[in-house]
């Protein structure tokens, strides 16, 4: 994932925002312990939402207390006490789709990026073995996701639709993984299905000027003609599918039974998304 999900700050009480900058500092050491200290790079907010949701569907009680942070011991963070199921299921996924995104970053960058992105590879891919070894059901994602996304990308499809298909599959099966009740299932697919589409079409318009200059694979390059920035252009053509996409998330996130955390995640779909849609298009950067 891209760093797309993330909260509209401004609008959270304080607690909220303690709870959320918790979590997210908690997957940061959980990563750093499991894996490795240089696994953070993959930290992004994210997968910050995605622990968020998952604890949010149990009533389990989490403790909070403070300690040193990793990357600044001279400042004090607030972690979630004990080991916590969710937050390494989150860090899983984001290991394996950090391996699979070097993979492609080797593929698609010039010769040394790709040097660069090499030389990296192995602790990834490393990373990914031991975070399959505990949650299994992720290498098949990933890899029926890189399958798709590859025959996508070398027939030159034009079709947003189609090209994002891939990413929405592979959310709706990370996310259907969140819960066994059947009810939940089904939301937390749509809500999966509905993001996961929202995403890879949020980068496809950030990328599109990128793309166009180095020949990259990109669905709305084919169509654009040059009667408006390609920032515009992509807006223009994205626009009333991200808005379809996330009402059609908030509907099935109205249908999950949320035990905490729920104006957390409230903020998320409801004003985080659609702030991050409007920067992305007016190029303003995410802070």
């Amino acid at each position: 994932m891209f760093g797309y999900i993330r909260a509209y700050k401004p609008d959270m009480r304080f607690r909220e925002y303690e709870t959320y900058k918790a979590v997210y500092c908690t997957l940061c050491r959980a990563l750093g312990r499991q894996y490795s200290p240089l696994a953070r790079l993959t930290l992004s907010y994210d997968f910050t939402f995605l622990a968020l949701l998952h604890m949010s569907l149990n009533d389990d009680i989490i403790g909070y207390e403070q300690k040193r942070c990793v990357a600044n011991p001279f400042k004090k963070c607030t972690f979630c006490k004990n080991n916590i199921l969710e937050i390494d299921y989150a860090a899983a996924v984001a290991l394996v789709l950090g391996e699979y995104k070097i993979r492609d970053n080797i593929a698609d960058s010039g010769f040394f990026k790709s040097i660069v992105y090499s030389l990296i590879h192995p602790f990834f891919k490393s990373w990914r073995k031991k975070a399959v070894k505990r949650f299994p059901q992720l290498a098949q994602v990933v890899d029926n996701y890189e399958a798709s996304q590859s025959a996508i990308e070398k027939g030159d499809t034009s079709s947003i639709d189609r090209a994002a298909e891939p990413t929405a599959t592979a959310l709706k099966q990370i996310f259907s993984m969140l819960s066994d009740d059947k009810g939940k299932k089904l939301a937390l697919e749509q809500m999966g299905f509905c993001l996961g589409k929202w995403i890879y079409l949020m980068d496809v318009g950030a990328d599109l000027e990128k793309d166009i200059k180095a020949d990259g694979y990109n669905p709305l390059k084919y169509t654009f003609e040059g009667n408006a920035t390609p920032i515009q252009y992509a807006e223009d053509k994205l626009s009333p599918t991200l808005n379809v996409c996330m009402v059609e998330c908030s509907k099935a996130f109205e249908l999950l039974d949320l035990k905490k955390y729920k104006p957390i995640l409230e903020n998320i779909i409801y004003m985080g998304l659609e702030t991050c849609q409007k920067q992305i298009f007016s190029k303003e950067k995410i802070k």
